[in-house]
C-alpha cells in the first residue's frame, strides 16, 4: 500500500480451498493490485495435471483483477479455463514454450517446425548466445514435463525428422540452421560466430539426452561435497568445547556449506 508502483503476487493452491481463499484475501488487503493463481498446489510437479476446477470460488472471493496459470495449451484450453474460474486473464509457460504461435488466432497458428525456424532466425538477429539457444529447441521439442494425459494433443514429429538427439549434435549455429533448413547470411554467421553473452552458459546435453545419468551424477557429485563439508565442519571444531566455539566458527561452515550448495 505504500508503493508508488503496482504490485502483482503470484500463488499456488494451499491444501483446502478456504485456506487459499483466507490468503488472497490478505494479499488483496495487503494491496496487491493483481493475483495470479496457479491451479497447483505447492509441491506439485509439473506433469501433475492443474486442478481447474479449484479455482473459482477463490476468483470470485476478490475483487483485483485476476490471472489463472496451468495446463492451457490450445487457444481453446485458454478460453476454457479463463471462463471456467471467472478470471480476468492467463498466463501461460511452457505451453508457450511449446508452441509460441497459442498467442495467435487459432487460424493463424504455425506448426512446431516453423515455429522453431522462426525462433532460430530470431536468434541469429539478436546474436543470441548458442548454448541457449540450442537449450530452448530442446525445450520446445521435449514433453517430459507436461501432464501425461495431454501427451496425446502435444505431437513431436518433424518434416525433417530431427530429434533432440540430432539438436545435441550440432556444434554451433550454423549446424543448427541447417538441420532445420534455415538460410544463413555471411553477415549473420560473423555475427553469431563473434557474439558475445553478457553470462556465459553451459550446458550437459544429457539433461535432455540422458536425465537419468545426468541426476545420479550430480547426486554422487553433491553427496560427496555434504560428506567433505561435514568432514571440514569437524576439523574446524576440534580441540574446542560447545562453550569455547564462537558465532565466528559458526557463520565460516554455513559459508562453506552455502558455497557448497
Amino acid at each position: 500500500r505504500n508503493l508508488s508502483v503496482p504490485v502483482s503476487c503470484k500463488i499456488r493452491l494451499l491444501k483446502t480451498t478456504e485456506d487459499t481463499i483466507d490468503f488472497v484475501k490478505a494479499l488483496q488487503q495487503a494491496g496487491a493490485n493483481a493475483i495470479t493463481i496457479h491451479a497447483r498446489e505447492v509441491g506439485d510437479e509439473s506433469t501433475t495435471r492443474a486442478k481447474w476446477d479449484r479455482v473459482e470460488p477463490i476468483v470470485s472471493a476478490i475483487t483485483v483483477p485476476t490471472i489463472v496459470n496451468g495446463d492451457m495449451y490450445s487457444r481453446k484450453d485458454i478460453d476454457e479455463f479463463k471462463e471456467m474460474a471467472g478470471a480476468d486473464s492467463v498466463m501461460l509457460a511452457r505451453p508457450a514454450l511449446y508452441n509460441t504461435s497459442i498467442f495467435q488466432k487459432q487460424s493463424d497458428a504455425l506448426t512446431k517446425h516453423e515455429v522453431i525456424q522462426e525462433y532460430l532466425r530470431e536468434s541469429l538477429r539478436w546474436q543470441t548466445n548458442y548454448a541457449n539457444v540450442k537449450y530452448v529447441v530442446c525445450e520446445m521439442m521435449n514433453n517430459r514435463r507436461a501432464p501425461h494425459e495431454f501427451l496425446h494433443r502435444l505431437p513431436q514429429k518433424y518434416p525433417g525428422r530431427q530429434t533432440i538427439k540430432s539438436v545435441c549434435a550440432c556444434g554451433k549455429i550454423e549446424d543448427l540452421c541447417k538441420l532445420w533448413d534455415v538460410n544463413v547470411s555471411v553477415s549473420e554467421t560473423i555475427a553469431a560466430t563473434h557474439s558475445v553473452a553478457p553470462i556465459e552458459r553451459v550446458y550437459d546435453d544429457r539433461y535432455f539426452t540422458a536425465p537419468n545419468e545426468l541426476k545420479d551424477e550430480l547426486h554422487r557429485k553433491n553427496a560427496g561435497s555434504s560428506a567433505t563439508v561435514a568432514a571440514e565442519d569437524s576439523h574446524d571444531f576440534e580441540g574446542k568445547s560447545q562453550s569455547d566455539i564462537s558465532g565466528g566458527d559458526l557463520r565460516k561452515v554455513e559459508i562453506k556449506r552455502q558455497r557448497v550448495d
